[in-house]
């Protein structure tokens, strides 16, 4: 997962604000990498920008705090049947297609089988 929300607060008052909009997110994407493949990325960023604040001890203590607060939201939005899991291993191209072919499973699922949907994204079928 990346962006917002970051923490299982702040996914319990996005779902509050949005039920007082009368809608609902239709998915959560949570983006899968090892931690290894996220270091070497980080590094070569780090030669490519010319980054000082991206040494290897400060990119695993972020993964460490990343995975502690995005455990919990994984669980809540797995439990809800929104968590949508996309290993992010390959390149830009193969997750892009892995996140479109993702969206249209969900968006077919929603046309054949239709529930009262307050979500705006996936009413259109």
């Amino acid at each position: 997962m990346d962006g917002f929300p970051r923490t299982l607060p702040q996914a319990e008052n996005l779902e509050r604000f949005l039920e007082q909009r009368d809608t609902a997110l239709d998915c959560c994407l949570s983006f899968s990498i090892d931690s290894e493949e996220v270091v070497k990325r980080i590094f070569h960023r780090r030669q490519r920008e010319l980054r000082t604040d991206d040494t290897e001890e400060i990119v695993r203590e972020r993964l460490r705090h990343f995975d502690g607060f995005t455990a919990p939201l994984l669980e809540y939005y797995r439990e809800k049947g929104k968590l949508l899991e996309v290993s992010s291993m390959g390149t830009v191209e193969e997750v892009t297609a892995e996140i479109a072919n993702l969206l249209a499973s969900l968006q077919q699922r929603s046309c054949t089988n239709p529930e009262p949907s307050r979500s705006p994204t996936f009413s259109r079928c």
